[in-house]
């Protein structure tokens, strides 16, 4: 009996590196960001700022996202109810 792993033909390729889809980024009017999206499935907030810096923001509910998106000030909810209380993850470098 032949072993079909040593066939050429049958051989396993290896596992492609799981790569998530991007966020869909919502470009908004706030002095402080340029850019906004929410994850919904992982709870990820993405920020990118004027900068040019993309953070993400792990563990954030659906109506904190709701609530910076409706905001009237983008920046103000940013710094009073999402800065410093989120694990966040750097996602780029600003030029």
């Amino acid at each position: 009996m032949k072993d079909a792993r040593t066939k050429r033909g049958n051989r396993r390729t290896p596992a492609l590196p799981f790569e998530a889809e991007p966020i869909v980024m919502l470009p908004v009017i706030s002095s402080m960001a340029m850019a906004v999206g929410y994850d919904r499935n992982e709870h990820i907030l993405q920020v990118e700022f004027q900068s040019g810096s993309v953070y993400q923001y792990l563990g954030v509910d659906e109506d904190t996202w709701e609530d910076l998106h409706s905001s009237d000030s983008i920046g103000s909810f940013f710094n009073q109810e999402i800065k410093g209380r989120y694990e966040c993850d750097r996602l780029n470098n600003a030029d």
